[in-house]
């Protein structure tokens, strides 16, 4: 049996999918490219705009027999693509209130020109300080790359 019919089968029969991204760069390039299965949030922030990047193909699980579909992402010198796991976004207060995608790409927008190990801090600091003390209820892992220059 292919592995990805087996995983299909593990998959459905526990009732769990899985979100995944793979990307590829090549510095200089100017592009990334992203297979998303289904995975958020991905964020690129292009000349200061920042932009979700939506996936290209359903999560793993969801769909028997799928084939991954890629998609390119313009990325030049010194933009940023952005990938978090569901718990930055997914952060609650003590009142119940999410920390959310439009929080996260402004705090990305607000730091996005810091150095990258800085703008991970900062982006970590920004989800715990929304969380005022409340526990993370998954995990909180973020991943930049900082194009360079050909």
């Amino acid at each position: 049996m292919p592995f990805d019919e087996e995983l299909f089968d593990y998959l459905s029969a526990v009732g769990l999918f899985v979100t995944t991204v793979l990307g590829a760069y090549r510095p200089g390039s100017g592009t990334v490219r992203l297979c998303n299965a289904g995975h958020s949030p991905v964020l690129s922030s292009v000349d200061g705009l920042i932009t979700a990047v939506p996936p290209s193909t359903p999560p793993l699980g969801v769909i028997r027999g799928l084939r991954g579909r890629t998609q390119t992402v313009p990325l030049g010198p010194g933009d940023l693509l952005v990938l978090g796991s569901d718990g930055l976004v997914e952060q609650e207060n003590a009142i119940g209130g999410l920390f959310g995608y439009d929080r996260l790409q402004g705090s990305v927008a607000a730091c996005s020109a810091l150095p990258v190990a800085d703008l991970g801090e900062r982006l970590l600091a920004d989800v715990s300080d929304f969380a005022a003390g409340t526990a993370p209820s998954d995990d909180r892992t973020l991943v930049l790359l900082r194009a360079a220059a050909s």
